[in-house]
């Protein structure tokens, strides 16, 4: 059985159709005879099919709604040829609207034909649905469909001195039932909403083992424990989430029940929705409309708006400058409303402030110093930042990310691949290399942008991603891929291409000075022109200065890959540089050797990475570290 609502009523209603075609085929024979038979007299018409075009469905209220099936009927009728003579001929292609009404409550028992005419190519509604009977609903009309809850619900929310959502109260008023449940015993179900009651199925931690549980009808289950990225790992928004489902879905919820007996829940899992017979395209669409709904719930437009340029001014009064304030905003809030920091930055997003962008973004353990951009410079799904481990594999897979960092115009560093120049990029009283404040207020002017996909679950819209990929705990069940994004713009300027030159031109002068060498001569060359004693390079490098007293003199005769990795490293050579050091100390990178491959994204980009961090990345792969001290 065709499981949509055109395969539904062509099978349930086939004979009233063809019935009230035949009629109306019968009362207009003469405009039909007019159209395709030259106005002969046409008798005795015969419906033998009829096609479904289009179904135009919307809601009129509780479960009732009004559809108009568009049509193209098989018919034929006797067409008077010469005299008495007749004969059968098709029907030429006739477009035909029937307006129906139905309760789905009722499993359509009422179902009548209200009106048939030719089509117009018109079937306007108010409250479209689609051929699940899931709402038609714009990404830019969730604020309009959020406030109607809240209208029926919860009125005193609405406005700028409105109250803050509680998410039990809304749930007592809408009637809802909530209970707190181990769903699984991976905790990978974070929330189900029972529209009628059941026998469910849960999990008991302690006995580890599943029990039964009979839950009452419109009752919404939670998991406590479940890691809930669709509300950004708010509690509060998971409950919201099951009460949009609710609100909107049960009338997609009862269509299925009509074919599928056995459903009774909707289920939401990390990664996806399940309803047993949904097709993946329905459970993702109602999914997208809970996801992007239940945050306007709670973080209701006019409300949050005065209490984030109310935390704005306070910040700014406490003393915050135009690139720290954020953070602070998006935690007053956070606490204030009591959701997450994400939930927080990403409503900050969407309602146009565009400061919260470079805020709270979490990568590598750790929050990245808040930065700033031109406005208009970033889509929706783009950004300045992006993890170690995805810059790595990149730089294995990708040429596109190689050439940024290989001529040693480009630094990774605080998580953004950044333009090599002192206006950007500064060293630390410690060693360790930092981005300046300047480059933090002007991203846009120094920094590559990369665009953030999902590999899996691909229906989450593109601000979704992004703020799914800058969470600490929220990205779990997502995979994602890193890509370069257009930076013509950044490449293009005169800025970057009088750095790039710089570099080239430094690059180029090291290689030519260095080039006919030996090692040690090399070496000794390069101390001088950075600046650096045997003690200073023995530091840099974190080595022992017999070591390198035995390169710079020449006493070792047979140089190791490793230390003289840690010797470029110590110098601040450029990959370009280092190439040149290899051929003359007589080493290379093996191809095909996994080891040699993470030593070359040692060299490629991790210039300004400590030799601590650099020996724990090693070890923590398995692999011997880059130095080692002699006791």
């Amino acid at each position: 059985m065709n499981k949509n609502f055109s395969g539904f009523l062509y099978n349930t209603f086939y004979n009233k159709f063809s019935a009230m075609l035949t009629a109306f085929l019968v009362k207009h024979r003469e405009e039909l005879s007019d159209k395709f038979f030259d106005g002969k007299t046409c008798y005795d018409v015969e419906v033998e099919d009829f096609e479904i075009k289009k179904v135009s469905i919307e809601l009129i209220g509780g479960g009732k709604i009004s559809f108009d099936v568009v049509v193209v009927p098989d018919a034929s009728l006797e067409v008077k040829e010469r005299g008495d003579y007749q004969e059968r001929q098709e029907l030429g292609s006739t477009w035909i609207t029937l307006s129906c009404q139905g309760d789905i409550l009722k499993k359509l028992a009422d179902f009548k034909i209200t009106f048939v005419d030719f089509y117009n190519g018109k079937c306007p509604s108010k409250k479209p649905l689609d051929q699940s009977l899931v709402p038609y609903i714009r990404k830019e009309e969730y604020d309009k469909y959020a406030d109607e809850i809240l209208e029926k619900y919860y009125p005193e929310s609405l406005g700028e001195k409105g109250c803050i959502v509680n998410p039990l109260v809304l749930v007592k008023r809408m009637g809802l039932n909530l209970i707190e449940r181990t769903i699984t015993s991976d905790s990978s179900t974070f929330g189900q909403y029972y529209f009628e009651r059941t026998e469910a199925s849960f999990f008991d931690p302690c006995k580890k083992d599943t029990y039964l549980e009979e839950v009452s009808a419109h009752t919404i289950v939670i998991d406590p424990n479940a890691n809930n990225f669709y509300s950004l790992g708010s509690k509060a928004i998971t409950i919201l989430h099951e009460c949009v489902h609710a609100f909107l879905h049960e009338l997609a919820f009862r269509f299925e029940k009509m074919i599928n007996g056995e459903v009774t829940h909707i289920e939401c899992q990390r990664g996806v929705e399940t309803v047993n017979g949904f097709f993946n395209e329905t459970l993702n669409y109602m999914e997208c409309q809970a996801n992007g709904i239940a945050p306007k719930l709670l973080l209701q437009t006019e409300r949050f708006v005065c209490e984030a340029k109310r935390e704005i001014a306070i910040s700014h009064q406490i003393g915050y400058n135009d690139l720290e304030y954020m953070p602070s905003v998006i935690d007053s809030l956070a606490s204030k409303f009591g959701v997450t920091v994400y939930s927080i930055r990403k409503r900050l997003i969407e309602l146009g402030f565009t400061d919260a962008i470079g805020a709270k973004n979490w990568i590598d353990g750790s929050y990245l110093r808040p930065y700033k951009f031109k406005n208009g410079s970033l889509k929706e799904n783009e950004s300045f930042s992006l993890s170690s481990d995805d810059l790595e594999e990149k730089l294995t897979k990708d040429p596109s990310f190689f050439q940024f960092f290989y001529k040693g115009n480009f630094r990774f560093i605080e998580n953004h691949i950044c333009l090599n120049s002192e206006k950007y990029i500064r060293k630390g009283i410690c060693g360790d290399y930092k981005l300046t404040d300047y480059a933090r207020s002007h991203m846009d002017e120094c920094c590559v942008k990369v665009s953030c996909h999902t590999k899996n679950y691909t229906h989450f819209d593109s601000s979704f991603v992004n703020a799914c990929y800058l969470c600490r705990n929220c990205g779990v069940g997502l995979s994602f891929d890193i890509k370069i994004s257009d930076n013509s713009q950044l490449m293009d300027s005169e800025n970057t291409k009088e750095v790039m030159e710089n570099y080239s031109k430094e690059i180029r002068e090291i290689n030519s000075a260095i080039s006919g060498m030996a090692l040690p001569e090399a070496f000794t060359y390069l101390m001088k022109l950075r600046g650096l004693s045997q003690i200073d390079l023995a530091v840099a490098c974190d080595l022992d200065k017999k070591t390198v007293e035995r390169y710079v003199k020449g006493i070792n005769k047979e140089p190791d890959l490793r230390t003289v990795i840690a010797l470029c490293r110590g110098l601040e050579l450029y990959p370009k540089n280092v190439e040149t050091i290899f051929k003359i100390a007589g080493v290379s990178f093996q191809q095909n050797n996994p080891e040699h491959d993470i030593l070359q994204l040692v060299v490629i980009y991790m210039g300004d990475k400590e030799p601590e961090y650099v020996n724990k990345y090693l070890t923590n792969l398995g692999y011997e570290p880059l130095t080692k001290k002699k006791k």
